[in-house]
This record gives structure tokens, C-alpha cells and sequence, in this order.
């Protein structure tokens, strides 16, 4: 069997832009478009989704929460038959322009019905550690409002030793 498939790179480029407009013009089936049927995203925080359904709510969730725009930076890029995989950097932003949030990413794309689209997405964040720690508080019964460190108050002077010496954690 012959796969046919059409130049993947510039229907790359030209799908990242198609995404990147879907995202200034608030779209969400727009952006649910990229994806093929059975595509699948991993995003930093939360479960992956399955989907053009569960991947287009998602979206519409960013767009929701006031994400505006989405910059793609394709930084290498590979092709094999129907299948091809890119890497690369992007911003999210806000309306005004300022930028929400930075991402490196990996999508690896799928030629569907002679179509390039998106099959699995997957990136991160610097906020993804902010995330980690604010998970790890509310897990640990933090509420909002309350603070995070107090001040330790020793008496004597029997921390002295453990003060100076550079302590290391036992572990």
C-alpha cells in the first residue's frame, strides 16, 4: 500500500497559523480543527484528553479564562510517510498582548484523510512548578489566605551547631 501524503511542512506552518488565528478570533472548534479524530493532549496540569470534543472544551476553557492569542515557534522538525514530529516554543497571551505564559512543546502529526493535523499534543510550562507546589499545599490543607511559613522561634542555644555547620538533609 502507497501513502500519499502532501508536503508536511508547509501544511504544518500553515495549520500552526490556522491555530494561532482561531485563538485571536476566540474560536474554539477552530482549535479543536488542528487536531485529527482520535488525537489525544497532554497538558501540564490536569488529565490528558481524548478527542476533538474533549480537546475543543478544553481549549474553549483557555479561551474562557482569557487567553487570547497562542504564538507557535516550530524549532526542529522530522517526517516519516503519514507521520511527522515537531518541536518547538510558544507564548500564550493576553488581549492586551502581555504574555500569560511560555511553553515548550513536542506535537506529533498524523496525514489524516490526506490532511496533516495534530494527533498528540504535549507541553510544559515554568508555571507547571507553581502549579506542583500550590497542589501540594492545597493537597496538605492549605486554605487561600492563609500563610504559607511562619516565623520558628528557638530558645537557648542549642541550635547554634545546626546553624553553622551547613546542614545537609538526612536522607
Amino acid at each position: 500500500m502507497t501513502i500519499t501524503t502532501a508536503p508536511a511542512r508547509p501544511a504544518i506552518d500553515q495549520i500552526n497559523a490556522s491555530f494561532s488565528a482561531a485563538f485571536r478570533r476566540s474560536d474554539g472548534p477552530g482549535l479543536g480543527a488542528v487536531y485529527t479524530t482520535d488525537a489525544q493532549i497532554f497538558p501540564p496540569t490536569g488529565a490528558s484528553r481524548r478527542g476533538k470534543a474533549d480537546i475543543q472544551a478544553f481549549w474553549q476553557g483557555a479561551l474562557d479564562m482569557g487567553i487570547a492569542a497562542a504564538d507557535l515557534e516550530t524549532v526542529e522538525f522530522e517526517e516519516q510517510g503519514d507521520t511527522a514530529w515537531e518541536v518547538g516554543k510558544g507564548a500564550l497571551k493576553a488581549k492586551d498582548g502581555q504574555i500569560i505564559d511560555e511553553c515548550k512543546y513536542i506535537v506529533i502529526w498524523k496525514c489524516e484523510k490526506g490532511v496533516w493535523k495534530w494527533h498528540r499534543d504535549i507541553w510544559n510550562t515554568p508555571a507547571d512548578a507553581i502549579a506542583s507546589v500550590a497542589r501540594y499545599f492545597a493537597a496538605n490543607g492549605w486554605r487561600t489566605g492563609e500563610p504559607i511559613a511562619v516565623p520558628a522561634k528557638v530558645f537557648g542555644t542549642a541550635y547554634h551547631g545546626l546553624a553553622s555547620t551547613n546542614p545537609k538533609p538526612s536522607r
